[in-house]
């Protein structure tokens, strides 16, 4: 028991352990003093980096949302179909938050935001893309097994809507993979920018 209470504890300590990184100055106001990452480039080449994975982001949960309200044959019966569906709805909206937390920085980013969005991004676009393809083979499988007419029970948008979502998921990893920082030394300089 207490060894489950202190795995607990440990879990619940390094969730928030950038909290450390907030020291309080001479006026009582909390200041930044950890880690920042500086992005490798012009500010106008990390605004176009931006803009890009908004798009890319926008368009994987816009074209998941989109086949979610066409009406399906294999989303209303199998599980095959609506769980990896699903699965990649709520990753979407993982990716999209991940890209807002980057949207939010400005050139530099602390330690802890840049952990939530370019560490993350890459496993979390993989996750959504993974799901999206087996919503894709879920509804194939399930139009093989039952013999239903593809071109009249709407699965042709779904299963376009599905490779958009794939396609740009998998763009949008491959951009924030190509992206470069670096640790910077200046914590106390950077500490004084607005908060990101």
């Amino acid at each position: 028991m207490s060894s489950k209470k202190g795995t607990y504890e440990n879990k619940k300590n390094k969730k928030r352990a950038y909290l450390n990184d907030f020291q309080k100055d001479e006026t009582g106001a909390y200041i930044y003093r950890g880690i920042v990452y500086d992005y490798a480039g012009s500010e106008q080449g990390l605004r176009s980096l931006k803009v890009r994975l908004c798009i890319f982001g926008i368009l994987t949960l816009a074209a998941l949302l989109l086949s979610g309200l066409i009406r399906v044959p294999g989303m209303d019966h199998s599980v095959y179909v609506l769980l990896p569906y699903a699965a990649a709805l709520c990753g979407s909206v993982s990716v999209c938050w991940a890209v807002g937390c980057l949207c939010i920085s400005g050139i530099s980013i602390r330690a802890y935001l840049f952990q939530e969005s370019i560490e993350k991004l890459p496993t979390r676009c993989i996750f959504t893309a993974c799901c999206s393809v087996g919503a894709l083979l879920g509804e194939l499988a399930y139009i093989l097994i039952t013999g239903i007419e593809i071109r009249n029970s709407g699965c042709i948008p779904f299963l376009i809507l599905q490779s958009i979502s794939i396609t740009s998921t998998l763009l949008l990893r491959s951009r924030i993979m190509r992206t470069r920082w670096h640790q910077s030394n200046e914590t106390a300089a950077k500490s004084n920018t607005p908060s990101e």
